[in-house]
């Protein structure tokens, strides 16, 4: 076996490790003090999402289960792993707060201590149709249209089965990359149970 580590792939690294990164090669040897102050703010920034999500480990099934969405911030979570806000967007939680059809998925996110609020739950998307074609997402699908039964159905047959933290997290990042390239089955966008599989089901 290996001692080394294999080398993450750029998405899979944090704020940190890519600030790290690109400090170093831009660089030919010779670090100023704005180069260490830049790194110096983004762990002070990896900090507060480490500690966001350490946290979790520390509350109920119940609480991870119940917590308020707070697209405040989420957003600002969003905007410290490096993803700034484009303009009119809207901070979309991919697996809902409260939504009547989320329910099912809040739980297993409760038992793989994913927090609501966490960056890997979220993606920016165009506020409204009026925001479409966004320039930065020219295919996303609007924040506005998206909470809808179809929607849900789609999660929950692409996550119910998932009790990997790790594979969780990397299907939300995934699910983010297909609403913001309009990437998304058809059935998505249409009607309660219009154009699902043939013999889909989804608790309600």
């Amino acid at each position: 076996m290996s001692i080394y580590e294999e080398e993450k792939q750029y998405h899979e690294k944090n704020l940190l490790e890519r600030v790290i990164d690109d400090v170093l090669k831009n660089k030919g040897g010779e670090l100023t003090q704005s180069d260490l102050n830049r790194v110096s703010v983004a762990a002070q920034i990896q900090i507060g999402i480490d500690t966001y999500r350490l946290q979790a480990s520390e509350m109920s099934e119940e609480q991870l289960r119940n917590e308020k969405h707070n697209s405040t911030r989420l957003a600002r979570h969003l905007e410290e792993i490096g993803k700034p806000r484009p303009p009119r967007c809207h901070a979309h939680a991919i697996i809902s707060g409260n939504h009547k059809y989320a329910a099912q998925l809040r739980i297993i996110m409760a038992a793989l201590k994913i927090r609501i609020d966490d960056p890997d739950n979220g993606c920016w998307l165009p506020e409204n149709t009026a925001a479409t074609p966004h320039p930065a997402f020219p295919a996303a699908i609007p924040h506005s249209r998206i909470h809808r039964f179809n929607y849900f159905f789609w999660l929950f047959s692409r996550l119910r089965g998932i009790r990997s933290s790790q594979i969780f997290r990397k299907n939300l990042q995934l699910i983010a990359k297909y609403l913001q390239e309009g990437n998304i089955p058809e059935y998505v966008m249409l009607k309660k149970g219009a154009g699902l599989p043939s013999g889909a089901r989804f608790p309600q």
